[in-house]
């Protein structure tokens, strides 16, 4: 006879591995392509922190020079449009040439992502069942995108805020700034 914990162990690895080939089968429904040239989004963060300190950071034409300089290519109607203090966090990418930048971001948006799935993990075991197949989880890999760092900012405050250091986990929290257009409504809702 089978343990009940044996059982609910197998039937995850069963949840998980369906999961994963889900989310491979959605991975490669993506614009790969695009993904591995760096031709995405990952621009606006290099291009921002190598304007960081100019005049120049928000300016249409000077981003789309310098991403005809890295990528070979500008990404239409598309700038550094986050705010400036961003550009401050993101300068040490531009310490790297641009496709090992690109690779480092990438481990890092991975990171960030392990850590909030293995934060979550025990409280919800099927967290990781989900985020293997999730389109917007797999999308901001492919395009290049920072959400996972919303993610990472977001659970170390919550963390900090559970251990009553409410001022740190405030400061913390604050990061979610740099995608001001997802947070705009957290005060609100705070308030209430």
């Amino acid at each position: 006879m089978v343990s009940p914990s044996a059982k609910e162990n197998h039937d995850f690895w069963m949840r998980l591995a369906a999961a994963a080939l889900i989310g491979a089968a959605l991975f490669a429904l993506m614009p790969l392509a695009r993904m591995m040239r760096a031709e995405n989004d990952f621009i606006h963060w290099y291009v921002g922190g190598t304007l960081f300190g100019t005049s120049d950071l928000h300016i249409e034409k000077a981003n789309q020079d310098l991403q005809l300089k890295f990528m070979g290519a500008v990404l239409d109607h598309s700038y550094f449009i986050r705010p400036t203090f961003y550009g401050l966090l993101l300068k040490p990418l531009t310490w790297m040439p641009y496709l090992t930048s690109y690779v480092v971001f990438q481990i890092f948006s991975v990171g960030c992502l392990l850590f909030f799935l293995k934060t979550y993990a025990r409280q919800w075991p099927d967290i990781s069942v989900f985020a293997i197949m999730s389109v917007p989880i797999i999308s901001n890999l492919v395009n290049g995108q920072d959400v996972t760092l919303l993610l990472a900012f977001c659970t170390a405050s919550l963390m900090l805020a559970r251990k009553g250091r409410d001022f740190p986990a405030g400061l913390v929290f604050a990061l979610c700034a740099i995608k001001f257009h997802l947070f705009i409504f957290t005060a609100v809702a705070m308030l209430a």
